[in-house]
């Protein structure tokens, strides 16, 4: 299955390595990873950096992360789409359990949890998936957003059906558009 990653940036070379080594460690003879890194004009060598390890890159002006996120998804072809920052790292195995959730329950959309860590790699704690039996009314009513971006993956057709991300909700773009999945359907809890 081909898992594609959308990495939006903007002068991230600082952590850009880190985040492409650990989507390719992720990679093996069930998932094939296509890394789409979209750059909003970065001046600081992170192009440089994911062309040498063989990235397509989007380069262009965008307006915000979640128009990067839209136009990396919809110039993709995996069959599931995921996002991750340029500062972020998959845990080795995530894509695994992923795909493994992602089959077996034929839901539409995955969500996982998520470890903070500091730039030396210190563990500052995490956050669990929020419950499968979450439904759009408790998500609104939290106040926040117990789904992490980049922690969950939709199955193309289900992100094409949702439109990816309103892009008008430049802060909480994120929370908008699993409020609308949510409304449609659940999603399978890693």
């Amino acid at each position: 299955m081909i898992v594609t990653i959308v990495t939006p940036t903007l002068n991230g070379v600082d952590f850009l390595k880190e985040c492409i080594l650990s989507a390719r460690r992720n990679e093996n003879r069930n998932v094939e990873v296509e890394h789409v890194i979209v750059d909003g004009g970065s001046t600081d060598g992170t192009i440089e950096l994911a062309e040498s390890y063989g990235l397509r890159v989007l380069t262009g002006k965008d307006k915000g992360i979640f128009d990067a996120i839209n136009k990396g998804s919809f110039n993709s072809s995996g069959e599931l789409l995921g996002f991750l920052g340029a500062d972020d790292v998959m845990l080795d195995g995530a894509l695994d359990s992923i795909v493994e959730a992602y089959r077996s329950s034929e839901r539409r959309w995955v969500v996982g949890g998520i470890r903070w860590i500091n730039e030396r790699g210190t563990d500052l704690g995490g956050l669990a998936a929020p419950p499968s039996w979450m439904n759009v009314r408790m998500h609104v009513c939290m106040g926040w957003n117990p789904i992490m971006h980049m922690a969950t993956y939709f199955s193309r057709e289900f992100y094409t059906e949702l439109q990816g991300f309103n892009i008008n909700y430049k802060d909480a773009g994120d929370f908008e558009m699993f409020a609308r999945a949510l409304a449609k359907e659940p999603y399978e809890r890693v």
